[in-house]
């Protein structure tokens, strides 16, 4: 009788932690769904305001885009959701809420300052673009962020170890309970197993997502998987490749984010196969026999390509007058020589790649938005473009640059695309800077003319590219205490406009005499040179980015000079593009065409020319490469990094000081004694100082230009100096 009343009691206490269970699992999924639902809603809208900057224009975007509003709302609910397999559901809530809303607000700086927004590529430039940060946020505000990040990283941290704690606290105290009521008092120790079993079954329960969760997680994300693509063929989601920072405005950040992140894998052309290639390539080689465009006797020109950044006629803004014309060089050379306007794939910013088009001659519409092709597949791989193409005709390649090597990646993409030498800004000396402390560019045809006159390679052809950095942005609305060349003087904008502009238009007027000049030194050469100039994209002006300005914000200026004077103007088609200069170029200085220059030059009156374009570009970037022959494979490139300026002569004391003495000093230059660096104070071209050195003896003295990352890319001799 007495078990029978025992095994009556014990399916009672089964039957009471099954309902306590069953009540809690619905009640706790009701509670996380609804918790994660209002959490999404909240978290869109902090992330289109941080996005967007104003509530204004937030609450009128979640008016007009009301599709797109829902589709950003439901993809964070289902990225949240995913707390409901977590023990830390809270933690789970405010990392991903937070790296959201940090994401959000790098994209709204970005979108300020070069006009581009925020994609996964960026990431790996991150050390880079912090390198540069302080031109555009200022030391106060850098910081401040830098702080914010450190504080929310705490604040993780704390909720991580709390949230943990709080979960097992109870559960862990009734187990210390139950085990000592159970040495004592039988009937104490069942009603604190039960009440144990409860609660466990609370916390599992707690951390379980339930059934009917998956079922509706699993509903709506098939839902949205099938309206996705639906969306996006009728145009409601459109994705704007030319404009992408119009592209995320109209679709939300973070489905334009999420998009970038799922595509940036390489996908194989639908047509993509071995024979396909071949017919291609062998009806080019038909057409290249029968091209007389080339002469094989003729000497070969020079070629200097300058990449202007952010260059652009400052008077195609409507509605504004100037003092005086701010480019009258350039003007004068676009009336003579073939010139014009062509499409780059970016505005405001993004400089490398319009950069990597002219130098290729593959078009970004084939690659993925956002993507430095230095930082990706050119960061560990050689690739044909045009340097390897004038490379195999005999050129000595050399690039230029008044910025750092490590910007970009630029010293191992350019180095994987066939540049024989690189002259960055490390290694430049006497550089004047502009109020906004980029280097000025007239100090580039310094470099160009050593390059020219270079003794040691004087029987080959040059080829010279060369990038700009004084037209960068910021360009100050508060008119600063400088003289302004040029300056507004009628306008329909507002001051700090017009401020913007003047200034904008004034480094404009000092590039513009730098190429003034350099076409005095091709012309003192009596060298025959072909001279390409185009700006990378158009300046991050408010005026152009608020559609103010009148112009196209994908059209950049180009035009191309023979100074031997023997070709025609020529007649390009309407949609001439950064991708097609390089053609340009090669037909100008009748030399033979690279791989993806013959696509360009014989299939670019077709319908299907945008079709071939993509096939043999995927074949030669991350195909079997089927298209190319021998002589086309670029090979392992060593780019060399050098100044030919940098001279250490001697150690000097003067005044209790010492003094090194040379030639071809910069501020990347740094004194060693014994090989430990010293404190190095830079005083000019000519001199460096030992700062505060209390050593005695004698020791190694030598020198090194180091770059940004503190790495070595040049060593002097070595000199015993007995310090004393």
């Amino acid at each position: 009788m007495n078990k029978k009343v025992n095994y009556s009691k014990k399916n009672i206490d089964i039957a009471l932690v099954n309902t306590e269970k069953k009540q809690n699992s619905k009640q706790s999924q009701n509670i996380i769904l609804i918790v994660n639902i209002i959490y999404s809603i909240v978290l869109f809208i902090l992330i289109e305001f941080l996005s967007r900057g104003n509530f204004e224009i937030t609450f009128k975007y979640f008016q007009e885009y009301k599709i797109q509003s829902t589709i950003n709302i439901i993809l964070i609910f289902m990225i949240v959701s995913l707390n409901l397999l977590l023990k830390r559901k809270i933690f789970y809530r405010l990392l991903v809420g937070g790296t959201l809303l940090c994401l959000s607000y790098a994209n709204s700086l970005l979108i300020e300052f070069r006009n581009m927004p925020l994609f996964p590529y960026d990431f790996t430039s991150f050390g880079e673009g912090l390198g540069i940060a302080d031109k555009f946020l200022g030391k106060k505000l850098k910081n401040e962020l830098i702080l914010c990040v450190a504080l929310f990283i705490l604040l993780l941290v704390v909720i991580y170890i709390i949230e943990g704690k709080i979960v097992n606290k109870k559960y862990l105290g009734l187990c210390k309970k139950y085990k000592k009521s159970n040495e004592k008092d039988s009937n104490t120790a069942k009603t604190l197993l039960l009440n144990l079993k409860i609660r466990a079954n609370n916390f599992c329960i707690m951390r379980r997502m339930g059934i009917r969760n998956i079922l509706i997680i699993a509903v709506i994300f098939s839902i949205y998987v099938i309206t996705i693509p639906q969306l996006t063929k009728s145009k409601i989601l459109e994705i704007k490749a030319w404009n992408m920072a119009e592209s995320y405005s109209e679709n939300g950040f973070t489905y334009s984010f999420v998009r970038e992140l799922l595509l940036s894998y390489r996908k194989k052309p639908d047509n993509y196969n071995k024979n396909k290639i071949y017919s291609i390539r062998t009806d080019l080689q038909k057409r290249v026999r029968t091209d007389d465009r080339i002469v094989s006797n003729k000497r070969k020109p020079n070629i200097i390509v300058v990449q202007l950044e952010g260059f652009m006629d400052p008077t195609r803004i409507k509605n504004v007058e100037f003092n005086k014309d701010p480019m009258p060089n350039t003007r004068n050379l676009m009336k003579n020589y073939t010139s014009g306007l062509m499409r780059v794939p970016v505005t405001g910013g993004g400089t490398a790649r319009t950069e990597y088009e002219v130098l290729s001659g593959s078009s970004f519409e084939f690659l993925n938005a956002g993507e430095i092709p230095y930082e990706t597949f050119l960061s560990n791989k050689p690739s044909e473009s045009l340097v390897t193409t004038l490379n195999a005709q005999g050129y000595d390649s050399v690039v230029i640059h008044n910025f750092y090597q490590t910007f970009y990646n630029r010293k191992k993409g350019l180095e994987n695309i066939g540049f024989n030498e690189f002259i960055p800004l490390d290694i430049m000396t006497n550089i004047e800077y502009t109020p906004m402390y980029w280097p000025k560019d007239k100090i580039l045809n310094k470099y160009i003319k050593n390059v020219i006159y270079d003794e040691n390679k004087k029987d080959k052809p040059k080829f010279i590219f060369t990038i700009s950095t004084q037209g960068h942005s910021r360009y100050p609305s508060k008119k600063l205490d400088i003289d302004y060349p040029i300056e507004v003087v009628k306008s329909n904008f507002n001051q700090g406009e017009n401020n913007q502009i003047s200034y904008y238009a004034s480094q404009v007027y000092e590039m513009d005499k730098f190429i003034g000049d350099l076409a005095k030194i091709i012309n003192e050469t009596r060298q025959p040179t072909i001279l390409a100039l185009y700006g990378d994209h158009l300046p991050a002006l408010s005026v152009i980015k608020d559609d103010k300005a009148g112009v196209d914000k994908y059209e950049s200026l180009f035009v191309v000079v023979d100074n031997q004077k023997n070709t025609e103007i020529q007649k390009l088609p309407k949609d001439f593009s950064s991708n097609d200069l390089s053609t340009l170029i090669l037909k100008e200085a009748n030399l033979k065409y690279g791989p993806m220059n013959l696509v360009h030059a014989y299939y670019r009156d077709r319908k299907d020319y945008k079709e071939y374009l993509k096939l043999i570009q995927y074949d030669i970037l991350f195909g079997k490469k089927y298209f190319l022959t021998d002589r086309d494979f670029q090979k392992k490139n060593k780019m060399k990094i050098k100044s030919d300026e940098f001279n250490f002569k001697g150690v000097e004391k003067m005044n209790g000081k010492f003094y090194i003495k040379g030639e071809g000093f910069n501020r990347n230059t740094k004194i060693y004694i014994d090989d430990k660096k010293v404190d190095t104070i830079y005083i000019d071209y000519n001199t460096l100082e030992i700062n505060d050195f209390k050593q005695e003896g004698i020791m190694k003295v030598n020198l090194k230009i180091l770059d940004k990352n503190e790495n070595a890319i040049q060593s002097s001799k070595s000199i015993r100096y007995n310090f004393r």
